[in-house]
């Protein structure tokens, strides 16, 4: 997967972009689910293409499916390039945000991350 990734430090928020080579294991596929978990998913294409999408129902474990629906069919051992624009939510359980204050340097803040398998995703 290509990744991008911008840091918002006063929001407490990480603005991203990632896009995902997936291959159609059959004929007729146009849609697939993927997870989230605290996202704000703002746009979501196909081959550069607008592709449809929703959030199912939020879980408190398993976070919210994102249904993507492409604008087109795929044949079996066709690749798409999904791309999803997303924003992370400021209280996010995986990432630990620390002031100027709370670092060794007192100059500027930190992000780093945390978790364990089933919260890797959040």
């Amino acid at each position: 997967p290509d990744l991008r990734l911008r840091v918002d430090f006063d929001r407490h928020v990480i603005k991203g972009k990632v896009a995902l080579t997936v291959e159609a294991l059959e004929d007729s596929f146009s849609a697939l689910t993927l997870d989230t978990k605290d996202l704000d998913v703002t746009s979501v294409s196909a081959n550069g293409q607008p592709a449809s999408f929703s959030l199912g129902p939020r879980h408190s474990f398993k976070g919210t499916p994102l249904e993507v629906t492409l604008p087109f069919d795929l044949s079996r051992g066709q690749h798409v390039i999904v791309e999803v624009s997303y924003e992370t939510s400021p209280s996010a359980s995986a990432l630990q945000w620390l002031s100027p204050e709370q670092t060794a340097g007192k100059k500027q803040p930190y992000l780093f991350s945390q978790c364990q398998a089933h919260t890797c995703r959040r």
